[in-house]
């Protein structure tokens, strides 16, 4: 496949590094095959803006090729943090499904439907369980594919309830626990969402203001045009990353 030799030609640590955060973001692709899909579409981009200037090309590329390199962290990221959310009220459905008298296996399954992510890493378990994988084991695998240490932590625990058979009230206290520090992280996160939404708002407004003075004075100070590539850049790259940059930096 062609996607996959152009994926081959990066470097080894490369590809290991994109192939655990491909895991860790539920993306079951080779990292070969990831990485070349990138390649070429940031060659594409590239090679249709080479018609408009050089430089701006070459930008281009690096920083499409950049951001599609760094997509599989930010995606792994946010399937973590949308496991984090679902997982006090998973823990507590299974520890009510335990008390009615289903089975581990029977309580992940039916706790999981409608939950998103943990209702795709229930399907996982399940298939590798299947496959002949002891159920307890497969917990764990599927785990340890989390990015967050708190999600492996939880689905460590589901291994070893299911490998020993004892449970206590430990899910009861663990569900509660993660209610509390859910709720303590959203009013962190929503304190800082009014400061983001305003260095969000000055950035995107700033940026625009500024190149529209920069095009009106560059010609009166310097005598030439404005160099278009050095426009498309700002308006396109420029701007858009930086308004991007501190949604991401903030975790908002």
């Amino acid at each position: 496949m062609v996607f996959y030799q152009i994926g081959s030609l990066f470097s080894e640590p490369l590809r290991r590094r994109i192939q655990r955060k491909l895991v860790e973001a539920g993306i079951m692709v080779t990292s070969e095959e990831y990485i070349g899909v990138v390649a070429l579409l940031s060659l594409v981009v590239s090679t249709i803006l080479l018609t408009f200037d050089a430089i701006l090309s070459v930008i281009a590329f690096f920083v499409l090729f950049s951001l599609g390199i760094y997509l599989p962290n930010l995606l792994s990221s946010l399937r973590s943090k949308n496991a984090l959310e679902e997982l006090p009220f998973f823990l507590k459905s299974i520890d009510t499904f335990l008390s009615a008298g289903f089975t581990l296996k029977q309580s992940i399954y039916v706790a999981a439907v409608g939950r998103g992510v943990i209702e795709d890493s229930a399907k996982r378990i399940m298939k590798l369980n299947d496959s002949g994988i002891p159920f307890y084991q497969a917990v764990k695998i599927e785990g340890s594919t989390y990015s967050d240490e708190r999600v492996r932590q939880v689905f460590n625990l589901l291994s070893d309830i299911s490998r020993t058979g004892s449970k206590g009230d430990v899910l009861k206290r663990l569900s509660e626990n993660m209610l509390i520090s859910r709720k303590l992280e959203t009013k962190e996160k929503m304190s800082r969402v009014s400061v983001t939404t305003l260095f969000f708002i000055a950035i995107t407004a700033l940026i625009p203001s500024m190149l529209i003075m920069y095009m009106s004075l560059y010609p009166v100070v310097f005598g030439t045009a404005v160099d278009i590539g050095l426009l498309y850049f700002v308006l396109f790259f420029a701007a858009p990353l930086t308004a991007i940059g501190v949604l991401v930096y903030s975790g908002v």
